[in-house]
């Protein structure tokens, strides 16, 4: 049995789904924008949709592209009046 499940039934113990994964590389802060280095790292390709701000939904520049291949890289140009000194989270979904 332990043969079999570690040869040819190995199939049978891998389930589930195969899930996006990013990663913010960079974060930038320039006058009035926010740029994001970001970087597919998942198994799959990914499409950056949204760019938020503290749970906020912002608008957002992706380029190259939107869609991202594995391992493919993106710059998010996330337009923003931010403040020295505060703390912000960003988020890309």
């Amino acid at each position: 049995m332990i043969g079999y499940v570690f040869g040819p039934g190995s199939e049978l113990i891998e389930f589930g789904v195969v899930l996006p994964e990013i990663s913010i590389e960079k974060v930038e802060f320039v006058d009035s924008e926010i740029i994001a280095t970001v970087r597919n790292t998942g198994p799959i390709a990914v499409d950056i949709v949204m760019a938020d701000i503290n749970d906020r939904i912002y608008p957002a520049a992706i380029e190259p592209d939107k869609h991202l291949e594995r391992f493919e890289s993106a710059v998010v140009r996330i337009p923003f009046e931010w403040n020295e000194g505060e703390p912000y989270a960003v988020g890309l979904t």
